[in-house]
């Protein structure tokens, strides 16, 4: 037996490679949600909106996780706590640095059970006067385009190669390179989004979801 929880907590690739990593959790899936439905020519038809249409901010639906789980193993009070502690739901319209409606915080759900599984919980939130996050019936669900599924577990960027890798990584107080002087500071690849990989041993390093500038003139990420 699964249930199944809906949220919307920005952008949907980091929420959904978050939830993804829950014990309990079987399947994720990113989509759309809370917007206004779009009729086709063929009677009874919705429409459903895409990626560039969201991001407008036209249709008024939010980037939303759809999550499969084990009520055995996780329960859904569980994940709304989860919700609440990877994104920052006193921010309206806004996580981070993407801005837009679609980036607001909705929790929707399925029972009166949920809702009230809900409230119990945000009346324990110590910042509970500042939450903006919508409470929504859930409506229908818009899967989105493929290539947003599982994005971050799909996406990679490499740093450099092995020989550069010693250069810049061993005895780094002497060989490092100078500030703001690397690829990796400049404009157009701290857009890109990704995993770091380490290029000797492959393991992953961090998300681009969690740089920053930490006004050092290198990158930095918080863990």
């Amino acid at each position: 037996m699964t249930d199944l929880a809906i949220f919307a907590a920005g952008c949907f690739w980091s929420v959904e490679e978050k939830f993804s990593r829950l014990r309990g959790v079987l399947n994720t899936e990113v989509g759309y949600m809370g917007g206004r439905q779009r009729k086709t020519k063929r009677r009874g038809q919705r429409k459903r909106p895409t990626y560039e249409e969201v991001l407008s901010g036209r249709t008024g639906h939010a980037e939303t996780v759809k999550v499969v789980y084990d009520p055995k193993k996780i329960t859904y009070p569980e994940l709304v706590q989860f919700f609440f502690k990877i994104h920052d739901p006193t921010t309206k319209d806004r996580q981070g640095p993407d801005i837009g409606s679609q980036y607001r915080s909705i929790v929707f759900y399925s029972t009166k059970k949920e809702k009230e599984d809900y409230v119990r919980i945000l009346q324990k939130q110590g910042n509970r006067d500042r939450i903006v996050t919508e409470v929504k019936k859930k409506t229908r669900f818009h899967k989105a385009e493929d290539y947003h599924q599982r994005y971050l577990s799909k996406k990679k960027i490499l740093t450099e190669n092995e020989s550069v890798f010693r250069k810049i990584c061993i005895n780094n107080t002497k060989r490092a390179e100078k500030k703001y002087s690397g690829k990796y500071s400049k404009p157009e690849y701290l857009l890109k989004k990704g995993i770091y990989i380490c290029p000797v041993c492959e393991n992953k390093l961090y998300s681009s979801e969690n740089m920053y500038d930490s006004k050092t003139g290198w990158p930095a990420f918080w863990d």
